[in-house]
């Protein structure tokens, strides 16, 4: 019984886990803007790693561990926090996390003037539910909402693994940073036309003829 694979021994436990938490109607395995999203055209190989297992419900949390191996309480690692750290928990809904979603909601509407957009679960999970807006903004979009997944994931893996609790106000200043530094690492070695047409006004602008980021109105 040993060799034999979860998915078999246990089918209706297996299925229900590759669904996605939370009250969206969206399921991953079927939705074929998931994957576009999932392959998204600015993401890096570890964006796209862990968009994938996010997409699958194969993300390791501690639900996961629980209910696929019998391993631990299933609770969120944050102290002062007794929620069941599933998926949507550790990305979304825990306390640490809500400031940075907070001020990624208003730099999309910065970008992009629409003023009725609301964060969604799709958004925040999957980088969907964007605002109308042309192709190079739905990019990087995609990309922001991606960079503040991984930091949310890093800063919680260094919490389990390292014991490195972190500070809930570093989020978006980190976060800033992870943008910053991929427009500078695209302006260095992207030739000028193909870095302009990815990195534009309002989101950059350019003093002495070098881009710097702009994080919303200062």
């Amino acid at each position: 019984m040993s060799n034999v694979a979860p998915s078999v021994l246990y089918p209706a436990l297996f299925r229900s886990m590759l669904q996605p938490e939370g009250q969206s109607a969206m399921n991953p395995a079927i939705c074929p803007d998931v994957w576009l999203a999932v392959c998204g055209k600015l993401l890096d190989s570890g964006l796209r790693d862990l968009a994938w297992r996010i997409a699958h419900g194969v993300l390791v949390t501690n639900h996961f561990r629980l209910v696929r191996w019998k391993l631990g309480n299933g609770l969120c690692p944050r102290v002062g926090c007794r929620a069941i750290e599933t998926t949507c928990h550790v990305l979304r809904d825990c306390f640490f996390v809500g400031s940075v979603w907070e001020w990624l909601y208003s730099f999309v509407v910065y970008i992009t003037r629409d003023f009725q957009w609301v964060l969604t679960s799709e958004y925040v999970l999957y980088g969907l539910s964007l605002p109308n807006c042309s192709t190079w903004v739905r990019n990087l979009l995609l990309l922001f909402a991606a960079i503040t997944r991984r930091h949310i994931w890093n800063s919680r893996c260094r919490l389990v693994f390292e014991g490195e609790s972190g500070r809930a106000d570093s989020f978006v200043p980190i976060v800033q940073s992870q943008i910053r530094l991929r427009m500078e690492a695209d302006y260095a070695r992207l030739p000028s036309v193909a870095f302009r047409r990815r990195w534009r006004e309002p989101v950059v602008y350019y003093r002495d003829g070098v881009p710097r980021m702009k994080f919303g109105i200062s």
